[in-house]
């Protein structure tokens, strides 16, 4: 059994709150966080159909994409679609927890899955929608405890700069203290002054997980009384974006790489917009409906841009500005069911080493209301 916040937890290690767009309502949906969970099912929405496939695995708690209160509700009645889905979870005890645009946003969250899923290459962001500025944390260690510290630090998200991670600067020098009576000393004795080899250890910090990276460093190290400062830095910080570009491969035609995401992504049916055979080389892509992006990527350097939901006057205003667009549609984000699943899996796996506390399964099946003829 697992602790239902301790597993929100691990969504918003790698989805923090904080890159959330907007007033997207994302986390708690449904549910106590207290709650003990012996099995969790990772899915993009909430249906009937995916509470019909939890009870039949015994999930008690479903990870989605999408919010279920996306937008607001002004009554709660069962007779009615979204009101039977909250009866029935509330009934039979599920917890429901959502990562949307948080998720989107992540270095390697749904859109870096996408990218590479299209077998993009030298990828980078663009259409940025937050900037996180950074602190620098410096803290003392014992010689022997280095490392052990440095990963519970870089393990909370700690050390990124630009593309580099675990980046740091590290100092050997020596560290006096005198132990008081009542002190339960890692080295030295009461009422003795000790001089200790010490680490001094260097390194970047985003504002926003400072709290957590300071508490993975204090559990981390030896000392009763852990030294540290916090230093707010000038001019540098970390740029969020939703969107991701990269290049092909090689160069193929529109026609070729839009028949190229139809096998992909397992489709009956796909829409394009463009010339078909336009040479496509530089790809931008952001999940679900992006539409209003594809100004963002075409001054990003796009030869195409794919994303869901696009409608007949966007298609018009990129056809007109020479813009090629691929509409895969909305549901290719399912591809988070697994790839989530597996990055919870390998959170579970640390927390209970040889035998997980939790079950984690992905919502097995194909999430597209749309059939074609």
């Amino acid at each position: 059994m697992e602790n239902a916040d301790r597993i929100a937890k691990w969504v918003e290690k790698l989805a923090p709150k904080q890159l959330a767009i907007g007033e997207d309502p994302i986390g708690w949906q449904i549910g106590d966080p207290s709650e003990q969970i012996n099995h969790v099912l990772v899915a993009l929405e909430l249906t009937t159909k995916v509470i019909d496939y939890a009870i039949n695995i015994g999930a008690k708690m479903i990870v989605t994409h999408h919010p279920v209160f996306f937008r607001p509700m002004k009554s709660l009645r069962t007779d009615q679609p979204k009101g039977r889905l909250i009866q029935r979870c509330i009934q039979d005890g599920i917890c429901v927890y959502s990562a949307h645009t948080n998720l989107d946003v992540a270095r390697g969250g749904l859109n870096d899955w996408l990218a590479e899923s299209i077998g993009l290459e030298q990828v980078k962001h663009f259409s940025q929608t937050r900037f996180d500025q950074h602190l620098k944390l410096v803290v003392y260690v014992p010689a022997e405890a280095e490392e052990l510290v440095t990963s519970a630090m870089f393990g909370a998200g700690a050390g990124w700069i630009g593309e580099y991670s675990h980046c740091s600067f590290r100092q050997s020098g020596t560290g006096t203290f005198q132990p008081q009576v009542g002190s339960n000393p890692y080295i030295g004795k009461v009422g003795e002054v000790e001089s200790v080899n010490e680490i001094r250890i260097e390194t970047i910090v985003p504002s926003a997980q400072k709290d957590r990276v300071i508490q993975a460093m204090i559990a981390a190290h030896p000392y009763e009384e852990v030294a540290y400062d916090v230093f707010q830095l000038e001019g540098i910080g970390q740029p969020q974006s939703i969107g991701r570009i990269g290049f092909l491969p090689m160069p193929i035609t529109l026609e070729q790489f839009t028949q190229q995401l139809k096998t992909t992504f397992a489709l009956k049916g796909i829409r394009f917009v463009g010339d078909a055979n336009r040479l496509i080389k530089k790809v931008a892509i952001i999940g679900g409906a992006a539409r209003s992006y594809w100004p963002s990527a075409q001054q990003a350097g796009a030869d195409v841009f794919i994303t869901g939901d696009i409608d007949y006057h966007t298609a018009v205003d990129a056809l007109e500005a020479g813009m090629s667009l691929i509409d895969p549609g909305h549901h290719v984000e399912s591809i988070m069911q697994q790839q989530l699943t597996n990055w919870l899996i390998q959170c579970a796996d640390q927390q209970g080493g040889d035998a997980p506390n939790v079950m984690i399964s992905a919502y097995p099946n194909d999430n597209n209301p749309f059939q074609f003829v």
